[in-house]
């Protein structure tokens, strides 16, 4: 993550370096027009390509391991305590029973 947002930190320092590159001022305005529009199309490619990779990366490695992590932390102290809880439940549903039976033999 860090690698990819030094990358996006680099071409825009790049794309800033890209205009200012002509210190003596000797483009035409049609001249600097072009050259902006083409730096501005290149940038545009480079900041597409490298946020797909990002995502990329995101959405393919990062979630699915994060994912599995959360699901085994969370499952098993869920069945640590789980048998406790299931067993409380099994007791309460159980007397729940009882005292209709009891009520309904009244």
């Amino acid at each position: 993550m860090l690698i990819i947002l030094s990358i996006f930190v680099w071409g825009e320092i790049r794309f800033f370096n890209a205009i200012t590159a002509n210190p003596n001022n000797t483009l035409t305005a049609e001249q600097m027009q072009a050259k902006l529009e083409l730096l501005t199309n290149q940038r545009a490619t480079f900041r597409a390509f490298w946020f797909d990779t990002l995502q990329l990366i995101i959405l393919n490695v990062l979630f699915p391991t994060l994912t599995a992590l959360l699901g085994y932390v969370f499952g098993t102290s869920r069945n640590n305590g789980g048998k406790e809880r299931s067993e409380s439940l099994v007791n309460m549903s159980t007397n729940i029973y009882l005292l209709l039976l009891k009520n309904l033999r009244k």
